[in-house]
């Protein structure tokens, strides 16, 4: 709505925070909805930089010079349990898809909004659900987007994670970054 901000980063948390109170209020008003809720991350994007925000468990990627550098961490237990250092114990392995952060509460969201990242020519964003990290590996992934154009490494990235047995949703938005 503000069409060209001063500020890519406090706009994208506004526009999140306000899908997260539609979300809310929606939850609120029918019963059937009650608990409703999502994750997010998006970029806006200006010139040859970018900013991301983020809440939950899907994941930003930037394929860069031959690798694939992650952009978001996880708000979940286990990566809590991963930046504390610590091993998830056995009997605990569910605490993977145990969200810390998610769209669909009252109030204020905290959601992470990443400082503006320079990118290069040809660099390839990746933003995908977990659906997809929890069985295609980094390494297919960064494959697939550079060998192919963004709509058919999407295609072919949901068709790996399905044939892999997909046990979540799975989606994938990929962007080549192309300075004019």
């Amino acid at each position: 709505a503000d069409g060209d901000p001063a500020d890519e980063g406090q706009a994208l948390l506004q526009a999140m925070q306000a899908a997260n109170d539609v979300i809310f209020t929606e939850a609120a008003a029918d019963p059937a909805k009650v608990g409703m809720c999502t994750t997010c991350t998006c970029a806006a994007i200006r010139g040859n930089s970018i900013v991301i925000g983020h809440l939950g468990d899907c994941s930003a990627y930037m394929a860069v010079d031959g690798t694939l550098v992650k952009l978001t961490n996880d708000h979940s237990l286990a990566e809590e349990y991963i930046q504390q250092g610590l091993e998830i114990p056995p009997d605990q392995a569910h605490i993977t898809n145990v969200l810390t952060r998610w769209m669909g509460i009252e109030g204020a969201i905290q959601a992470d909004i990443s400082d503006a990242m320079q990118f290069n020519d040809e660099n390839t964003l990746v933003i995908c659900s977990d659906g997809l990290t929890k069985v295609v590996q980094d390494a297919e992934i960064l494959r697939t987007v550079s060998m192919h154009l963004p709509g058919s490494a999407c295609r072919k990235l949901v068709e790996t994670a399905k044939s892999n047995g997909g046990p979540d949703n799975i989606s994938v938005q990929v962007a080549r970054l192309t300075r004019f």
